[in-house]
């Protein structure tokens, strides 16, 4: 028993090296990627929802938004402004945030 202890303290020690290493190339590359998305100013992105009752197999309603979204320092609570538009008319203003007020 003593010598499987023996044998296994060092495989575990060089297991926890192993590990401690590739976590700092795992913080690095995070840390690279934050960066990176720390130098993102504005998004253009769709979102697509649907809603279901139980049991259905149609969804009940179905809808998509454009959002642009805009870097706002400013604001301390999202970080972001947005507005939304309809999906099939662009020209059509669902929904929006300045950093101080959601309409």
């Amino acid at each position: 028993m003593k010598a499987i202890n023996f044998i296994s303290l060092p495989l575990l020690f060089s297991m926890a090296l192993i590990s401690c290493k590739t976590n700092n190339h795992t913080e690095d590359y995070l840390q690279k990627v934050l960066g990176s998305l720390a130098k993102i100013e504005s998004a253009t992105y769709t979102a697509q929802a649907e809603a279901w009752q139980p049991g259905d197999t149609t969804a009940l309603f179905t809808f998509c938004e454009l959002i642009n979204e805009y870097d706002n320092p400013a604001d301390t609570t999202i970080g972001a402004s947005f507005v939304s538009f309809d999906c099939d008319e662009p020209a059509k203003f669902k929904s929006g945030y300045d950093g101080k007020v959601r309409i």
